[in-house]
């Protein structure tokens, strides 16, 4: 008897890779969030932006505080492979340790009341065209 083994060569080599996919997250478990803390010097402004220079990316909290050596210096939280909005963000976790006792608290959301628009007043008089 005589199989035809296109479509079921297929499908063997499918569930093939299936079970090994599953033996390696079986393996190394669920993807966990890895956090590195970035060390920078604060240097001022340049126009709407602040400028800052990379003084490096520490494993813990602990070693970025060594690292910051003065005052400008400060450190922050980032997660690995994380993508972030191409928005202004207030940075969640980052502070000076010089200058505070720790990190900044992340500021409540304003509600921002807008005017009602209100018609124009009438007059008695009508306009001409």
């Amino acid at each position: 008897m005589a199989r035809s083994t296109k479509t079921s060569g297929h499908r063997r080599k499918d569930t093939f890779l299936e079970r090994r996919k599953e033996d390696v997250r079986r393996f190394f478990g669920p993807k966990k969030k890895v956090q590195l803390w970035v060390v920078g010097q604060y240097r001022g402004h340049i126009e709407d932006a602040v400028a800052w220079d990379f003084q490096g990316l520490f494993s813990s909290k602990e070693k970025a505080i060594e690292a910051c050596v003065g005052d400008h210096y400060f450190c922050g939280p980032v997660v690995l492979d994380r993508k972030l909005p191409a928005k202004v963000l207030v940075w969640e976790g980052a502070y000076y340790p010089r200058l505070s006792g720790g990190p900044v608290p992340t500021p409540k959301k304003i509600k921002l009341r807008r005017k009602k628009k209100t018609a124009p007043k009438k007059t008695g008089k009508a306009k001409r065209r």
